[in-house]
């Protein structure tokens, strides 16, 4: 079943005991900080990179300036050749290695885009949903046992959208093998199994 934002604000109010919301237009108390909190663990969730979000793409430099603009809904931006260093300037890409903005041929990047909650696989969405719990519980002073109970449905949750990568994923590495191997294998994981509070 899919989840729209009222069911993540639904299942906010239920762990401090407040009845369900018919529409997040509903005038109550808690409702924007925890829209606030959804969107930002929808971005925190999804900027490790996921297999539904990181994407080899071509940036063209503007035939006037020589800047490339990145996307609108990009996350972060690595070079797909690890011989290469970029950033990002402004919304603009950086060349690390020489120091400048200016372009004058196409370039190949790895990029993390930012999906809309809706737009989520339901195991992105769940994984979404739970880390949103956890900082519900922790802003809102649920009692302790709710917050153990939120901390035990994240843990369980992140697995399962873990599984669901390495199931995409491993397919890519056997197919691909070297640079599109490397591709198919890029995802920080840092920080997911040593706690809650990357979220």
């Amino acid at each position: 079943m899919r989840l729209r934002e009222l069911d993540v604000i639904n299942d906010c109010l239920a762990t401090l005991g407040e009845t369900p919301l018919n529409s997040i237009q509903q005038d109550h108390p808690l409702v924007a900080g925890a829209l606030k909190l959804l969107r930002a663990a929808n971005s925190r969730v999804q900027a490790q990179g996921w297999w539904f979000n990181r994407e080899v793409v071509t940036l063209q430099p503007d035939l006037t300036t020589g800047h490339i603009a990145l996307p609108a809904d990009f996350l972060s931006v690595d070079p797909s050749d690890r011989q290469q260093r970029y950033s990002e300037r402004g919304r603009r890409l950086y060349n690390l290695d020489s120091q400048s903005i200016l372009f004058d041929t196409p370039v190949d990047v790895s990029i993390i885009r930012l999906i809309p909650f809706l737009d989520l696989p339901w195991a992105a969405q769940d994984l979404v949903r739970a880390a949103t719990l956890v900082r519900f519980v922790e802003s809102y002073d649920a009692d302790e046992l709710r917050v153990q109970q939120v901390q035990i449905d994240f843990q369980q949750t992140y697995r399962a959208c873990n599984a669901e990568h390495t199931r995409f994923v491993q397919p890519n590495m056997l197919s691909q093998g070297g640079v599109g191997g490397r591709r198919a294998r890029m995802r920080v994981t840092t920080g997911y199994t040593r706690g809650l509070r990357r979220f």
